[in-house]
């Protein structure tokens, strides 16, 4: 009979441990979704502010549509996302933040080391870019700032991973355009180059996507990444 109550008991035990728990937090964790988009830095004051609050924090990261479709899906609370994004069935709030693009360049190309040139300077250049299933909102976007610009492009598709896209470029297969905030990842072989009318053209801009229904979520979380995002 001890042999069949052990368990039971045991079972209990963990049981109780973890609706302790549960009570001592007082309420579930939030579920927080930020986007890759931007270099992971440009959070750290946010995920800080967040952590301070007292409320348990559950952080994930990845593309934008990704965490829209998890939000959608109820696995997330909310997420940092890049903007544009399709963000049908979902709360869009735009978020004071934002970033031009730059380009990271092949060290061995002429370009990088003259100043001031515009994007349609490397209109002979091949542009390592994603397909537009991935992200039509953002897609279609950059097309209308790169034909606003002159920038016709040789596009080849990105790699996934990001240490092999920055190898390749630093092997001189192709240029990217990145947010300004990637140049603090520096690679040899790479250079990351302002372009003189990126801030006016191509800002890249940040905002976060809840539930229609999450009206308080939405109260108490926006001023927190508000000013810890200004």
């Amino acid at each position: 009979m001890l042999d069949i109550i052990r368990p039971l008991l045991a079972l209990q035990e963990q049981t109780l441990t973890a609706l302790g728990q549960l009570s001592d937090s007082g309420q579930p964790p939030l579920r927080i979704g930020l986007t890759t988009a931007f270099e992971q830095g440009v959070f750290t004051a946010a995920e800080a502010a967040l952590r301070e609050s007292g409320r348990p924090l559950q952080m994930s990261r990845h593309g934008s549509p990704s965490l829209a479709q998890q939000v959608r899906k109820g696995r997330l609370d909310a997420a940092l996302v890049a903007l544009p994004l399709d963000a049908s069935g979902l709360v869009l709030s735009p978020l004071p933040y934002q970033e031009p693009l730059i380009a990271a360049l092949p060290a061995s190309w002429p370009e990088s080391s003259v100043a001031g040139l515009a994007l349609k300077a490397f209109n002979h250049r091949p542009l390592f870019w994603f397909k537009r299933e991935r992200n039509p909102a953002f897609f279609d976007y950059t097309r209308r700032m790169f034909e606003r610009a002159g920038y016709t492009p040789a596009y080849v598709e990105e790699p996934a991973e990001h240490d092999v896209l920055l190898a390749r470029i630093a092997r001189g297969e192709g240029m990217i355009l990145l947010p300004a905030s990637f140049a603090a990842i520096q690679r040899q072989g790479v250079v990351f180059y302002p372009l003189d009318e990126a801030s006016l053209h191509f800002p890249l801009a940040l905002g976060v996507v809840t539930l229609p229904q999450n009206d308080a979520l939405r109260a108490w979380l926006l001023p927190l990444l508000e000013e810890s995002l200004a």
